[in-house]
């Protein structure tokens, strides 16, 4: 394998005198090829439980001054086992467009990191480098992104969101809405803010919606319902706001945590020499009906039933995923879910099998149990993530909110409040 090598030039700004707010381009997620099993998690926080009573690892958001810290892990699979990482973290807007914000007014450290957890693994196939690394906690609130190089900073491997919150407001979901549509979910919620906040507190506030932990699917909530410029609330419904989403369907679970039995939607285990072949029952698309799964909301964890140590010793397999679905292309179909980043990459696209008239993929995975979906990219780019599987309001869903306030003394975007809950 070639090494592949993701320059990213970073825009330099004038030396400033004071906290300003010169912004860069938007900055997306990234990871290299070869970079996989990318968990960016808060240690110590209560996550998602699978079915087998496993805690899947929170999403990566941490409290102000919280006694808990965020941890990041990963795999190299490049020919050359890297054994050193170097991180660095930077502030960015509500919109995660970079700040100039002084390093030093959020980082108590230089903000050049390396990880001394590296390990390599024991494992019979596939073998890989380890990283498991403690970030540093930065002392503003805000939203984040996370550098992670090897070398140089111009040779970029990964790239991840992270957020961290204060608790100076409140937020109360006053009433859960699922039937909007049939196929939609919305919440009516209001904003409390205390009497430190300035009479114009409205014109710098920003709420956010999210579902299911992803962030490509933040929503900004505009039109609020009514302000109450005495009381300092601000309220929002679904019927005057933007506040739907579509509901889905249960994520699919695919259990791959053992080589000696089938476990959750795998039809058969074939070995070739090192290399293990997960062949999962071919999904056949009916977005007409709901199906009631158990499912850990489209995330994954990483497992193996008979051994130990699994971060190093689990080994990579083949994925082979079938949809069955005879329509010969006029788009994309993709395989999703949190394993991959929610990305749309040529790996995880289903090729269209002439021959057998359906969509199939193989992938490498780690073992473990993870959620996934089929999703649909049209001829115009348009992603369809409910295509094949269909959207249900009994569907359940985890949601987010999250309050941003620009702060005109910092300059910055603190992040006041934040709340998650279940629908329906």
């Amino acid at each position: 394998m070639n090494k592949y090598n993701f320059p990213l030039s970073i825009v330099l700004a004038f030396l400033i005198f004071a906290l300003h707010t010169t912004t860069f381009a938007i900055e997306t997620e990234s990871q290299h090829p070869y970079v996989k099993t990318v968990q960016l998690y808060t240690a110590g926080q209560e996550g998602i439980v699978s079915e087998h009573g496993k805690e899947v690892l929170h999403t990566p958001l941490l409290y102000l001054n919280s006694t808990y810290a965020l941890f990041l892990e990963f795999d190299w699979l490049g020919e050359e086992l890297l054994d050193q990482f170097y991180f660095k973290v930077f502030h960015c807007t509500k919109d995660w467009e970079k700040t100039n914000v002084l390093e030093t007014a959020y980082l108590e450290e230089v903000n050049d990191f390396f990880s001394n957890e590296v390990t390599i693994s024991n494992t019979i196939g596939v073998q890989y480098v380890h990283c498991k690394a403690k970030l540093p906690t930065p002392t503003l609130s805000g939203n984040y992104l996370l550098y992670v190089y090897s070398d140089s900073e111009e040779q970029v491997l990964l790239t991840r969101k992270f957020a961290i919150v204060e608790s100076r407001i409140n937020i109360t979901i006053d009433q859960n809405i699922s039937n909007i549509s049939s196929k939609k979910q919305g919440f009516d919620f209001t904003v409390r803010f205390g009497n430190s906040f300035p009479f114009d507190f409205q014109d710098f506030t920003t709420v956010y919606a999210r579902k299911n932990f992803c962030w490509h699917t933040m929503k900004k909530i505009e039109n609020p319902t009514m302000v109450n410029l005495n009381a300092k609330t601000i309220s929002y419904t679904s019927n005057f706001s933007n506040i739907s989403f579509e509901a889905g369907n249960e994520y699919i679970s695919f259990d791959a945590g053992s080589d000696r039995s089938l476990g959750i939607n795998t039809k058969t285990i074939q070995r070739n020499r090192d290399t293990l072949f997960y062949h999962l029952y071919p999904y056949k698309p009916f977005p007409l009906l709901y199906k009631k799964y158990f499912d850990i909301n489209g995330q994954y964890l990483i497992h193996n039933y008979f051994l130990e140590e699994t971060n190093v010793s689990s080994e990579y397999v083949k994925a082979v995923f079938t949809l069955d679905y005879s329509l010969p292309p006029k788009g994309k179909a993709y395989v999703f879910g949190a394993f991959n980043n929610w990305a749309l990459t040529e790996e995880n696209r289903l090729k269209y099998q002439v021959e057998q008239r359906n969509y199939q993929a193989v992938i490498w995975l780690k073992q473990g149990y993870y959620d996934l979906n089929y999703v649909w990219q049209d001829e115009k780019g348009n992603l369809k993530e409910t295509y094949f599987s269909g959207s249900f309001n009994q569907t359940e869903n985890q949601y987010e909110l999250l309050v941003y306030y620009y702060d005109q003394n910092l300059q910055i975007d603190r992040i006041l409040g934040y709340t998650k809950f279940q629908l329906p």
